[in-house]
């Protein structure tokens, strides 16, 4: 083997891991962004809607003790992250473009920072 080959080859290896990484990500990063919280009837349990791959969307349910918002919506710059408790990773939740029905229901509920 030559040692253009070598470099092709290499260049090639290098463009298909990169390629690879970034499809991953985009799959990847949509599933942290919520597009929906609710919080549910009785009030002890919020319902987060997630992206998911392909224009679908999912769900699961938290316990409203288990979710903590880094801040408040107050001083809350274009996106907040919320945290459940045991959660590994942390979701985008609002925007500042979000539409919030009952402002002061969600400053008292969700966008209070918990500490586990």
């Amino acid at each position: 083997m030559s040692r253009v080959n070598k470099w092709r080859n290499g260049i090639i290896g290098l463009c298909l891991v990169a390629g690879s990484a970034i499809t991953f990500l985009c799959f990847v990063f949509p599933l942290r962004a919520v597009n929906r919280v609710v919080l549910q009837r009785g009030g002890q349990n919020v319902r987060f809607l997630t992206y998911a791959p392909f224009g679908l969307t999912r769900a699961f349910t938290v316990p409203l003790a288990h979710v903590s918002a880094a801040q408040g919506r107050g001083g809350t710059p274009l996106t907040d992250s919320c945290e459940g408790q045991g959660s590994i990773v942390s979701f985008t939740c609002l925007t500042s473009r979000g539409k919030i029905s009952n402002t002061r229901l969600f400053d008292f509920t969700i966008g209070v920072s918990r500490m586990f």
